[in-house]
C-alpha cells in the first residue's frame, strides 16, 4: 500500500545505526514526526465530522469504506481520554507494538501446528467447517473456533510473545 511507504522508510532510517550522534537524533526526531502523523490520522478517522467517536464493526466498515478504522479497540482509544496526545500515543502503541507480538505468535503457532500432524488436521477441519458458512470472520467467532483458540493459548504458553519475568535455567 503506497500510503505506508513514508512510514516504512521512516522506520528504516530510524533503525539504521549511525556513529554521528547528532545526525541519529535528528533522524529519530523526524521519524517520530512521521509516526505521530500516521497515528494522528488513525485517531482522526475514528471520529465523525461532529467529533463523535465512530463505533462501527467490521460489517459496517465494509459498507462504509470511507471510514477504514473500526472495531472495539478503536472505540476504546477514542473513548479513553479527551487528550489528543494520549489518543495518538495509545494508537501508536496498538499499531506498532502489537505488530511484533502478533508476528511472533503466528510464527510459533504455524510451527507448532505443522510439527504436530494430528493437531494440524483438527485445526484444518475446524477452519474448513467455519469457512464453509461463507461468512466473514469476526472476533466473536473465536468462541466457535475452540480448537484454534486452544492451540493459540498453548502456543502463547510455550512461546510467549511478550517475555514475562526473569528467565532462569532450572
Amino acid at each position: 500500500d503506497e500510503t505506508n511507504v513514508p512510514l516504512r522508510q521512516s522506520f528504516k532510517k530510524a533503525l539504521t545505526l549511525s556513529s554521528d550522534v547528532v545526525e541519529a537524533a535528528r533522524v529519530r526526531s523526524e521519524s517520530r514526526r512521521v509516526v505521530h502523523g500516521y497515528s494522528n490520522g488513525v485517531v482522526d478517522r475514528s471520529f465523525d465530522s461532529a467529533g463523535c467517536p465512530r463505533h462501527i464493526g467490521a460489517a459496517e466498515s465494509l459498507a462504509h469504506p470511507e471510514c477504514p478504522v473500526s472495531g472495539p479497540l478503536m472505540s476504546r482509544i477514542a473513548d479513553v481520554c479527551p487528550d489528543s496526545k494520549v489518543k495518538r500515543d495509545n494508537a501508536s502503541t496498538f499499531l506498532f507494538a502489537g505488530h511484533d507480538t502478533t508476528a511472533n505468535l503466528m510464527t510459533h503457532f504455524i510451527y507448532y501446528v505443522v510439527t504436530n500432524p494430528g493437531w494440524q488436521e483438527k485445526v484444518q477441519a475446524e477452519a474448513d467447517r467455519f469457512m464453509a458458512k461463507g461468512e466473514a470472520l469476526r472476533f466473536q467467532d473465536l468462541q466457535e473456533l475452540s480448537v484454534i483458540k486452544r492451540c493459540i493459548n498453548e502456543t502463547l504458553r510455550l512461546a510467549p510473545s511478550v517475555p514475562n519475568g526473569t528467565f532462569r535455567e532450572v
